[in-house]
C-alpha cells in the first residue's frame, strides 16, 4: 500500500519535467520550421549581445526583456 502511495505522488512530479520537455521540444521544432522566428531569434540574441556590449542599466534590461518576450509571444 505504501509504495502505491509513494508512486502517485511522484506521478505530478514527472507530469510538470514533462511539460517542460513538450514546451522545449515545441520551441526547438517552432524554430527550425519558421523563418519569423529563427528572424526574431537572432535580432534578440544580437540585442542582448549589444545589451552587454553596452553596459545598459537594470531598467532597461527588464524593458529589453518585456519587448523580447512579447516579440515571442
Amino acid at each position: 500500500m505504501a509504495f502505491q502511495d509513494l508512486r502517485k505522488k511522484r506521478r505530478p512530479l514527472a507530469r510538470f519535467f514533462r511539460s517542460f520537455y513538450y514546451a522545449f521540444r515545441g520551441i526547438w521544432r517552432t524554430f527550425l520550421n519558421e523563418r519569423n522566428f529563427r528572424f526574431h531569434t537572432v535580432a534578440a540574441i544580437i540585442v542582448v549581445i549589444c545589451g552587454f556590449w553596452f553596459h545598459i542599466e537594470p531598467f532597461e534590461w527588464m524593458i529589453v526583456l518585456l519587448l523580447c518576450g512579447g516579440m515571442f509571444a
